[in-house]
């Protein structure tokens, strides 16, 4: 997902709107706490209700967790991947080691 674009008047963060409608922007967390883009349904599947506390992305149509997880790669998919790898055995009984290959190389196996 992509960070949104949150007019003034549509801002909720109070941490933004105390700065006025110059420079809300530069102190607003909303453009990172848009709803989540479920699917490209009506208001990108965050909510049954006519509305949501801040505006949808406009690229919720292409741009959603169904459209990720129906693709042959995505973001979704990789990271399914990487939390049932750290799972693995190796990643909480394994050995770490740091070998000195020269003092310019940090290396680990």
């Amino acid at each position: 997902m992509e960070d949104t674009f949150v007019s003034f008047e549509d801002s909720q963060d109070p941490s933004g709107c105390i700065w006025g409608p110059d420079r809300y922007m530069e102190f607003s967390r909303d453009p990172e706490r848009t709803p989540m883009q479920w699917d490209n349904s009506t208001l990108a599947g965050f909510t049954d209700g006519p509305s949501s506390w801040l505006p949808v992305n406009e690229n919720y149509v292409t741009l959603n967790v169904a459209q990720q997880e129906a693709a042959d790669q995505s973001c979704i998919k990789n990271y399914k991947q990487l939390t049932t790898l750290r799972k693995a055995e190796v990643f909480f009984s394994g050995e770490l080691a740091f070998p000195v290959i020269t003092n310019e190389i940090f290396s680990y196996v």
